[in-house]
């Protein structure tokens, strides 16, 4: 399935989201709901399950997400009812992705050899910001393999802070001074 489908569903919500003026509120229930349905791949099996009647899937939407808005709730329906719970994962992710554009907010990952300060982390997400002109939520991975310091990987950059880049650009200048 390609994206435009996809992303038929993300705006949609996000015109729905749009009007009740809650964009910030719908964005967060939906990462939280991608998380959720993320981590119990199974839910994915349940709810495409055609042994299984429509209306009673609708109750384990209705049940499992009763804590968040009724249009998030029929926004889940709606994809269920046109046998599209397979790709739910992938449809929140792109619905995230649209709310995220109209939110001007970027994310990526920073991924460190050790584990950073909560002061650190919002200080390399400030100066991204501030370079970007966009709020940056970073997801943080520990990677021990990067001996220090550590990498951003944003959409379409990769800042790399890590002592290994710092040890390959010294060699680098080391070499040139050497030829020249």
């Amino acid at each position: 399935m390609d994206n435009t489908l996809y992303n038929r569903y993300a705006f949609a919500l996000l015109s729905v989201a749009k009007e009740e003026n809650k964009v910030e509120e719908y964005r967060l229930n939906l990462k939280e709901i991608y998380k959720a349905i993320n981590d119990n791949p199974t839910f994915i099996k349940l709810l495409s399950a055609t042994n299984i009647k429509k209306s009673e899937r609708y109750l384990i939407i209705e049940k499992v997400f009763s804590k968040y808005d009724l249009n998030i709730i029929n926004y889940l329906k709606v994809i269920l009812k046109n046998n599209r719970s397979y790709y739910l994962t992938k449809i929140i992710k792109e619905t995230i992705y649209r709310f995220d554009d109209y939110l001007n907010i970027e994310q990526g990952k920073l991924v460190s050899a050790t584990k950073l300060s909560d002061e650190q982390i919002t200080k390399i997400e400030k100066a991204l910001e501030k370079a970007l002109s966009k709020r940056i939520e970073l997801k943080i991975i520990i990677d021990e393999s990067l001996i220090g310091g550590f990498k951003v990987y944003l959409k379409n950059d990769v800042y790399d802070a890590s002592i290994l880049r710092k040890v390959h650009n010294l060699k680098k200048k080391l070499l040139n001074v050497k030829e020249g």
